[in-house]
């Protein structure tokens, strides 16, 4: 692969037009894609407009009437703002239903009163949208004439986005009139603008329209030149936005984590405050069983007291029987009992108070020990809650897992179910000796799908036989003894109808809205659609088919009574052997065939099967190709071209399909298919694959 790159290289540098024509091609996609993405759009009117005429519905007309005369009735009190707002309101219905005289009548009455009120920004808003229906409609000179009259606009009013975004614009008008130098000198001077907004997606726009233009004028190196700056944008703005996708999920990943810290923590934190209540709860206690011992001693020491009065008692007694004797004695002893009554008045007043002080203390330490008892209840209470709120992350996180197995199991029952729907790949060399079936489901069940079958029907021709004018009648007729002459008899021409037997193969190729489980879903209905069709209606004409499918599947999702547009993308041919015929029909897929060593393409009709459809009835066109010769015929869907990979990490393109067709379309058929699918898979290296990739190929002889 790498020497085919390399030699592919030293031809381009060495053959000037081939290169010009291979950039060229590059750039068409690289137009599509910037017009598709133009900023300029969004900032105007919010979305492309099909220029296809639709009727009004009576819903849509009734609320047409009601804004004119809202419009109406603003006008009459002079408030041309409130009416503007209703004109314009009616315009947009207009254009939404592609009646773009009367959107573009209806916007210019509203930009008269706009003018007459100053409002410059909604002038440039109205000529601006004016603008993009004169583009619909491709009438170039009118949308840049109006583009113009915005740009003036903005530059007075200096939005510098609005100036980039009217220059991109009508650089745009000035290509599509193939005014290419008017083009590039808009471009260049709406460059520096946004290169000083330091908008990244704004100078991506202009370096591919300035790559585009300087290749459509010839200019093949500033075209390349461009076209670099314009790829290295669209890489930086990719890897911005996965950047932010990856640090959001780390952001989210750190949070979490950081929770389950900051909940860890607060646990240790409270076990340690409630360890050191309890401590100061030991504490407590043993002051208490201090106090209890300090007052056991004093109700000793007052006891002895009470014993030592009684002594003083019997003291007194005996100092009365010996009064005479011991008056002096009984002076001291009074004095005596006064200092020892005194103190036991002290005494008493200091166990009064200590007795109410215990009671105090008691009380105080009853009182701290409900606070610590209901702090170790709320403790526990909140280790609980956080036990609890673990339990629930496990259970949701197991949960998790076990919804995913479920859905994985029955999705691979689904591919169980479609693989069984899907034809034999095996059964396609019965019909075509030489032929390969490459099918890559992106995920486990694919919104890609083949079929294929042959079918037998009888046909009626109707033909006259060849015979002599006249032929001699065979019979002697005997009329009264005596021979007649023979008569000549003439035998009528009669038309004779004969039933012949026609077989024919049919080979079709499709690609359904979307992957996955939604575009399985969509097989399985045109797989059963096509098996009606064909089997059972009998319809075995390749448009008939396309036509009757695409009525089928807008039926069976109801799309006339809902939103949804979803549909498919398809080839299909039916091989007549018998008068070596090939008929093809494609919705949006094109047929490659080769006959002489030369590459023949075939184009689908712009249209898809199913989703929106505006015309009255959509039909699918028939063309009918010579195979008295040997054929090679390749059908397929977008998945293999789109592919993103290679060094410089761009889509494989159809080209480069192509050329792969054309180096190896003489090979074997399964050597074909084991070099596509190694090609593919040396392309997408580390890229993931985006999306189902689908190749039928098969030679007819």
């Amino acid at each position: 692969m790498a020497t085919f790159i390399s030699m592919l290289r030293f031809c381009l540098s060495k053959t000037y037009w081939v290169f010009a024509c291979w950039v060229g091609f590059l750039f068409c996609c690289l137009a599509f894609r910037s017009a598709a993405q133009a900023p300029a759009a969004a900032l105007s009117s919010g979305g492309s407009h099909d220029h296809l005429v639709e009727p009004m519905t009576d819903n849509e007309l009734h609320l047409i009437a009601q804004y004119r005369k809202t419009a109406e009735r603003y006008l009459s009190i002079n408030d041309a703002n409130e009416a503007t707002k209703y004109l314009n309101k009616i315009a947009y219905l207009y254009w939404e239903k592609g009646h773009s005289p009367d959107a573009i009548r209806m916007f210019q009455q509203s930009l008269k009163l706009t003018e007459q009120v100053g409002n410059l920004n909604g002038v440039a808003m109205l000529h601006n949208n004016i603008a993009m229906i004169h583009s619909d409609n491709e009438n170039y000179e009118s949308a840049a004439d109006n583009f113009r009259k915005t740009l003036e606009i903005r530059k007075k009013t200096k939005q510098k986005l609005g100036v980039v975004s009217s220059l991109i614009n009508l650089a745009n008008m000035y290509g599509n009139m193939k005014n290419h130098t008017a083009a590039l000198s808009t471009l260049e001077e709406a460059l520096p603008l946004a290169q000083e907004l330091n908008d990244e997606r704004l100078m991506a726009n202009c370096y591919g329209a300035l790559a585009q233009n300087h290749q459509k004028a010839g200019n093949a190196e500033k075209s390349i030149y461009y076209f670099k700056y314009y790829a290295a944008f669209e890489q930086r703005l990719q890897d911005a936005e996965l950047r932010q996708k990856e640090e959001q999920a780390k952001a989210k990943m750190n949070e979490m984590t950081m929770h389950t810290e900051e909940m860890e923590k607060e646990k240790v934190a409270k076990e340690l405050e409630l360890k050191a209540k309890a401590d100061s709860l030991k504490k407590i206690d043993a002051a208490l069983h201090s106090l209890e011992e300090r007052a056991a001693k004093e109700a000793k020491t007052k006891q002895m007291q009470i014993d030592l009065l009684n002594q003083a008692e019997k003291i007194k007694e005996l100092s009365l029987k010996d009064k005479d004797n011991q008056l002096t004695n009984e002076m001291y002893f009074r004095y005596m009992m006064l200092v020892l009554l005194a103190m036991l008045v002290v005494f008493a007043v200091f166990f009064y108070r200590s007795y109410k002080q215990k009671q105090k203390d008691h009380a105080k330490l009853e009182e701290q020990n409900g606070a610590i008892l209901r702090q170790s209840e709320e403790l526990a209470a909140q280790r609980d809650n956080i036990e609890m709120q673990r339990g629930q992350l496990l259970g949701a996180f197991e949960e998790i897992s076990h919804v995913n197995t479920k859905i994985t199991g029955s999705i691979n029952y689904a591919k169980r179910i479609q693989q069984a729907m899907l034809p034999d790949a095996e059964d396609f060399a019965l019909l075509f000796s030489e032929s390969f079936i490459l099918f890559k489901p992106r995920d486990i069940v694919s919104g890609d799908y083949y079929w294929f079958t042959e079918i037998k029907t009888e046909k009626t021709i109707t033909h006259t036989p060849t015979v002599t004018p006249m032929q001699t009648a065979t019979t002697i007729q005997h009329d009264y003894d005596f021979y007649m002459p023979a008569k000549q008899v003439a035998i009528s021409q009669q038309p004779v109808q004969e039933v012949v037997t026609v077989t024919k193969q049919l080979v079709t190729a499709a690609d359904c809205t979307g992957h996955g489980v939604p575009g399985a879903l969509l097989t399985m209905i045109a797989l059963n659609m096509l098996n009606d069709i064909v089997t059972v209606q009998h319809i075995t004409e390749a448009d008939l088919i396309l036509n009757e499918l695409h009525k089928g599947i807008r039926k069976a999702l109801k799309q006339d009574e809902t939103e949804n547009r979803d549909g498919m993308d398809m080839a299909l041919c039916v091989i007549d052997k018998e008068n070596k015929t090939l008929e093809f029909a494609g919705a949006k897929n094109p047929l490659f065939y080769f006959q002489n060593n030369e590459l023949h393409t075939v184009k689908g009709d712009m249209h898809p099967i199913g989703g929106l459809q505006k015309e009255t009835q959509r039909i699918f066109q028939k063309h009918l190709i010579d195979i008295s010769q040997p054929t090679t015929v390749y059908i397929f869907s977008d998945g293999y071209a789109d592919q993103f990979g290679g060094a410089d990490d761009r889509k494989f393109t159809i080209k480069k399909f192509k050329d792969l067709l054309t180096a190896n379309y003489q090979q074997e058929a399964n050597a074909q298919k084991l070099l596509f699918d190694q090609t593919i898979e040396k392309w997408k290296g580390r890229q993931s694959q985006l999306d189902d990739i689908l190749v039928m190929g098969f030679k007819v002889t």
